[in-house]
């Protein structure tokens, strides 16, 4: 018998920390909840950990809290004056990734290699043009341990890029920001109403490498950019946006504008990418 050629997949490799939010409450209730029950649920091979949380409420009316919306658990929010901000910001305890090339260490825990964020998010009603643009949606930060704040967490007010409901025009977009803070890159995505998906897969630095770290980002499967290094014109290294930078962080919200949105996150961390591919150093 003649030999038969055969196609081998990578062997499975299980990540190191998982983690899903918002938890579902115990008991939820079919009018939502309010968030003094905000959790995350988080498993991994070697036990629970936990994150931190932070919210923020401003304005009359609107809501914060965790519900169904459209057959899924998520985090909504809604506000109904321009005046209004109501956001989570989320940090994850077990991610502390390496951002410099020229000074990190040599080797590092596999556990931080690659990051892996989903975000599935549903815009609901039409937002008017609010007092910031791309303050709708989810905006991702240089993270050196500053208090939450809506005027410093913002994108498109202290640096960072993200997904935004476009105001007024009612589409979603990318956008990158500069800490001045100046608009550097906007890329228009497929805008369906329904739940959208956005992956934002993060490698950390590699003493001396100077393609890392780096940023791919994939909106409903298709990909945007593909490990882009942070330090391109478009994507400013995290330390240039705030000094002594550890990591990111996230808001998920919305900023002096009218809107309604719904949010869940993933994060999945190890030393593999989401296809699969091992990650050795």
């Amino acid at each position: 018998m003649s030999p038969v050629a055969a196609s081998v997949l990578y062997p499975a490799v299980p990540w190191d920390h998982e983690t899903m939010w918002p938890g579902k409450p115990n008991p939820p209730t079919a009018a939502g909840t309010t968030t003094a029950r905000d959790t995350a649920v988080t498993d991994n091979q070697f036990g629970w950990y936990t994150q931190h949380v932070g919210a923020f409420d401003a304005g009359a009316g609107g809501i914060r809290q965790l519900q169904q919306a459209s057959g899924r658990w998520c985090a909504r929010t809604t506000t109904l004056a321009l005046a209004d901000t109501r956001a989570w910001f989320r940090r994850f305890t077990t991610w502390t990734p390496q951002l410099d090339r020229t000074t990190c260490p040599t080797d590092s825990d596999p556990a931080q290699r690659l990051a892996w964020f989903r975000f599935s998010v549903l815009a609901g009603l039409d937002t008017a043009a609010g007092a910031t643009v791309d303050a709708l949606g989810v905006s991702i930060i240089a993270d050196n341990g500053l208090a939450f704040s809506p005027t410093t967490w913002l994108a498109s007010l202290a640096g960072g890029f993200g997904i935004f409901k476009d105001a007024g025009a009612g589409t979603w977009r990318y956008a990158s920001y500069s800490a001045a803070p100046a608009l550097l890159e906007t890329i228009a995505l497929p805008s369906a109403d329904g739940w959208h998906v956005a992956d934002f897969i993060f490698r950390q630095a590699v003493r001396g490498d100077a393609t890392t770290p780096w940023l791919t980002f994939r909106w409903d499967g298709v990909a945007q950019f593909t490990e882009r290094a942070f330090g391109h014109a478009a994507l400013p290294a995290p330390t240039t946006l705030r000094a002594n930078s550890h990591g990111w962080a996230f808001m998920l919200g919305n900023h002096l504008q009218t809107g309604d949105m719904s949010f869940a996150m993933e994060c999945r961390q190890g030393a593999r990418t989401p296809e699969g591919v091992p990650i050795l150093r």
